[in-house]
């Protein structure tokens, strides 16, 4: 047997064994919240990834409706990332020591991801896998055959798709992915640094543009809905108005044609527009979501000249808006992550319930019929979600010794990777591993900053990518500092 092959075998059985046991903890005790069920009952009105729904409905129609495909569709991902990444590694320094590139994902933030909330961890766990893709391709560019380049390219692009359209805001971690075709493709020519650094600039400038019409034609397509439009930033961008302008009680950021019809009633509706937000400074969802019942502004209506307003309050009221981010700054920044919600006990209602009672939105009627009539197409054991001890022992195990640092720590990696790699690349600007270390780097830093702006609530789950960036971007500096991981082995002979 030879060493590549004995490797493979190696790395293969131990991620699927790793795979094997994190569906084991997570099946059955998946986080079954509204959002979540939401998706199940597949709709595609926009509010959550279309995606998701789509690929649950191909599930639905091979095995029936059951549970267990939300866990598969994020931990598979995961896997296979975590595989792909070890045997890109291997493959180009022939050395074991690429399993020990498993380790870094062993991290709370990280481990226990796949198991949280579908519509947030659905994006990172394809974001990653896209990202161990190209790793791949970086690290071994040469392919035996047409056919296998073919194949790898056509795979990268579908999973490319697929993580753009998972989440409203994943642009901000897809979009860097291309700056790696851009270069691989720049470093073909031989352009002097500033003819080379132009056509980067303005090639970057356009694949932005295209992800963002790609972006929103392919949302376009796969969303529809029996209520009409959504427009899930509206709370986000009403409550940053709210922000900049209330404290000052400065009517004219908004319009009252905005305001629900029995809000508009109200003759002191400007003063309690300021309570809420007095009340939900880092809470948008209360002043537009569908589930709150005394909301100012409709769910499901365009809010007319929304982003001018925006602008227009941003500009007139600066310093109260920085006040309002940078709460958001500070909590999502420096907050010690929670943990996977499902293992916490504070978070089940008794040992075991029943899947269509539980949620955590107020339910109408109707939704509330939807969602029995979904667990009644499940099995009866899927029916109801029970902790047995095996599982609870090894859920609060992993919760004691798989560390958790403080999120500020990812925030700091990717900010201090992204400098390194951006004057590695310079340096030498030909070297595509230093080119990826770049991208995913830059991914990190939008997510630090992008996300906590415009972002609804500080909830742990909003920083998903965040953690991820930052990890991916641990693992490639560690490959990067020795030109032959091989050279690490040594040091223990």
């Amino acid at each position: 047997m030879t060493k590549k092959v004995y490797f493979l075998s190696v790395a293969f059985l131990l991620v699927t064994f790793l795979c094997a046991v994190h569906c084991w903890l997570g099946w059955k005790t998946f986080n079954w919240t509204g959002d979540t069920a939401s998706i199940a009952l597949l709709n595609m009105c926009g509010w959550h990834p279309a995606i998701i729904s789509y690929m649950l409905k191909i599930a639905y129609f091979f095995w029936g409706v059951h549970i267990y495909p939300f866990l598969l569709l994020q931990v598979i991902p995961f896997y296979l990332a975590i595989f792909i990444m070890v045997w890109a590694v291997f493959r180009r320094y022939n050395t074991f020591w690429a399993l020990a590139l498993i380790l870094p994902f062993f991290t709370r933030q990280f481990y226990l991801l796949p198991l949280e909330l579908l519509s947030s961890s659905f994006s990172v766990v394809w974001t990653f896998l896209l990202y161990s893709l190209i790793l791949y391709g970086v690290l071994n560019p040469d392919f035996k055959s047409k056919w296998v380049k073919r194949t790898y390219y056509t795979i990268t692009v579908i999973v490319f798709c697929i993580a753009l359209v998972s989440r409203q805001n994943a642009i901000i971690q897809v979009w860097p992915a291309m700056l790696v075709w851009i270069g691989l493709y720049l470093n073909k020519k031989d352009f002097k640094i500033g003819a080379y650094l132009g056509r980067f600039i303005i090639f970057s400038v356009f694949s932005a543009v295209f992800c963002i019409a790609l972006n929103l034609g392919l949302t376009a397509l796969l969303n529809h809905s029996d209520k009409g439009n959504i427009y899930p930033a509206t709370p986000t961008f009403v409550h940053q108005i709210a922000g900049a302008c209330l404290p000052d009680m400065d009517t004219s950021c908004f319009d009252e044609t905005w305001f629900d019809p029995k809000w508009a009633e109200n003759s002191d509706k400007w003063e309690k527009l300021k309570e809420v937000y007095d009340n939900n400074r880092l809470y948008a969802d209360s002043f537009a979501a569908s589930w709150v019942k005394e909301k100012p502004f409709p769910h499901f209506t365009k809010l007319d000249g929304l982003y001018q307003k925006w602008a227009y309050a941003l500009i007139k009221h600066p310093y109260n808006f920085w006040i309002h981010v940078k709460d958001f700054y500070s909590v999502m920044w420096f907050q010690k992550w929670s943990g996977q919600r499902i293992l916490k006990v504070k978070y089940m209602p008794d040992e075991e319930f029943e899947i269509s009672s539980y949620h955590t939105h107020p339910l109408s009627d109707e939704e509330k019929l939807q969602r029995q009539a979904l667990a009644k197409q499940m099995s009866p054991e899927e029916m109801r979600i029970f902790w047995n001890t095996p599982r609870r022992k090894i859920g609060k195990f992993l919760e004691k010794v798989l560390p958790t640092p403080n999120t500020i720590l990812f925030v700091m990696e990717n900010f201090v990777f992204f400098i390194i790699a951006l004057i590695l690349w310079l340096r030498q600007r030909k070297n595509n591993l230093r080119l990826f270390f770049m991208s995913i780097s830059l991914a990190g830093v939008l997510s630090n900053i992008l996300i906590p702006l415009f972002t609804p609530t500080v909830w742990h789950r909003y920083m998903y990518s965040v953690f991820s960036c930052a990890t991916i971007s641990f693992c490639v500096f560690i490959i990067l500092i020795s030109p032959s991981l091989y050279k690490i082995k040594k040091l223990f002979n």
